[in-house]
């Protein structure tokens, strides 16, 4: 079914699909990949109610009541969870971070608790962290915002070692609330992962400073990537430009060679 997809034959991929699900319906990975070949074709509805499926699956690690005939999906995959009144949610992060600005959402049922649970493998949360990107995207074309923040904030919940929720995080923070807010998302990122994706963390917060104009903060957080994770080209290779950009040829060409 991937390999089908990767040629961009929908059609053909599909059919693998189902007869991948009528098998192993359980595996939340199944539905995860039917759901990005589906948001790759542009048929949006239909991943969103695919990624819902691995979403659930990977949540409640139920078997599936019913098998999907003719690319139709049982109607539990149709609903995600409510989301929750902000009197009643959970707050964290400071009080200018993105969690206070949009309301998280948990899942009914006590799912969400089961997530964070000594059971959970680090490759079902990463699979959860990216279905629940991939509805994030799906929310943003829609022009749904405040939905695509949620998601990506359930993202980073779930696996906080996850990178790209953490950027697409920051990207959608700066549209709606500006660079104040993505330093606050940052700060907490940094406060909440291990060491191991600073340097990342600190290279995208410096591109986010770069785009703002804050030069110097800026090169601090690219310096801080590169200290962080000194084979780490990209960091280099970001602050080279920075500086030839800057005027700062002599200082550029070094950075080039370090990278």
């Amino acid at each position: 079914a991937e390999l089908e997809s990767r040629a961009k034959n929908f059609e053909k991929s599909r059919i693998a699909f189902q007869r991948a699900v009528a098998t192993g319906g359980a595996d939340s990975r199944l539905w995860l990949a039917w759901g990005k070949t589906e948001n790759l074709a542009g048929n949006f509805e239909k991943a969103k109610e695919l990624l819902q499926m691995a979403v659930r699956k990977n949540s409640q690690g139920n078997k599936m009541k019913a098998s999907p005939q003719n690319g139709k999906l049982p109607d539990e995959a149709v609903e995600l969870p409510r989301l929750q009144n902000p009197s009643n949610s959970r707050q964290h992060g400071s009080s200018s971070s993105p969690s206070n600005h949009f309301a998280p959402f948990t899942f009914e049922d006590g799912d969400f608790a089961s997530l964070n649970g000594a059971s959970r493998s680090a490759s079902s949360a990463r699979n959860l962290a990216d279905a629940l990107r991939e509805l994030s995207n799906i929310s943003s074309q829609n022009g749904d915002l405040e939905m695509a923040v949620r998601y990506l904030e359930q993202a980073t919940e779930v696996d906080s070692s996850y990178e790209p929720a953490w950027r697409h995080l920051a990207e959608l923070v700066r549209r709606h609330h500006g660079i104040q807010a993505v330093r606050d998302m940052y700060s907490k990122a940094l406060g909440e992962t291990e060491r191991n994706v600073h340097a990342k963390l600190n290279h995208w917060w410096a591109l986010e400073e770069r785009s703002a104009g804050f030069i110097d903060n800026a090169r601090d957080l690219l310096r801080r990537a590169t200290c962080a994770e000194p084979k780490y080209m990209s960091a280099w290779l970001s602050w080279a430009l920075l500086e030839k950009t800057e005027g700062a040829a002599d200082r550029a060409c070094e950075l080039f060679q370090e990278a």
